[in-house]
C-alpha cells in the first residue's frame, strides 16, 4: 500500500468526493481495508464503506478490534470454499474484519477450492444477477 499511497492520495483529494467504497479481491482486498484504516485517519468525516472478494486475513486482534467500529460497513464476501480467505492461518494471530456474506456452493466433501477463488466469484455473480433477471450486459461489464 505505501508504494502507491501518495498517487492514491492525490486522486482522492483531487476528486474532492466525501463518500467512498473501497473494493478488492484477494490481496487487494487487503490493500483496500488498509486504505480504509489510512482514509479513516486522514479524513474522519468521510462516509466510507468496504466490499472485498476473496479477502486474505491481514490484521492481527487489536487491528481487528479497531474496525469493530465500522463492521457495518464493510462487507467481507467469501465464495464457496476459497482457500485464500482462510491464510494466513487464524493460529497465527490473523483476523477478519466485516460481516461475512458467503456465496456459492459449500460441497461438504470439500474443504478448499483454488477454483472458487478465481474466477469463482465472477461467475457465481453472474449466476446470481441471472437468476434475478438483470441482464449482465446492461450493467457494462
Amino acid at each position: 500500500y505505501m508504494s502507491l499511497r501518495d498517487t492514491f492520495l492525490e486522486e482522492v483529494e483531487k476528486s474532492q468526493a466525501r463518500d467512498f467504497v473501497l473494493i478488492g479481491h484477494s490481496g487487494g482486498a487487503a490493500l483496500s481495508l488498509i486504505a480504509f484504516v489510512d482514509l479513516k485517519h486522514l479524513y474522519p468525516d468521510v462516509e466510507m464503506r468496504g466490499v472485498t472478494f476473496g479477502a486474505v486475513r491481514a490484521f492481527n486482534k487489536k487491528g481487528a478490534d479497531w474496525f469493530e467500529t465500522y463492521e457495518d460497513d464493510i462487507i467481507r464476501v467469501v465464495n464457496g470454499r476459497d482457500l485464500f480467505p482462510s491464510l494466513p492461518p487464524a493460529l497465527f494471530g490473523y483476523r477478519h474484519v466485516g460481516r461475512l456474506l458467503r456465496i456459492g456452493e459449500r460441497p461438504p466433501l470439500r474443504i478448499f477450492s483454488v477454483k472458487a477463488h478465481h474466477p469463482g466469484y465472477q461467475k457465481v455473480l453472474e449466476e446470481v444477477l441471472r437468476e434475478e433477471g438483470i441482464d449482465i450486459e446492461s450493467l457494462g461489464f
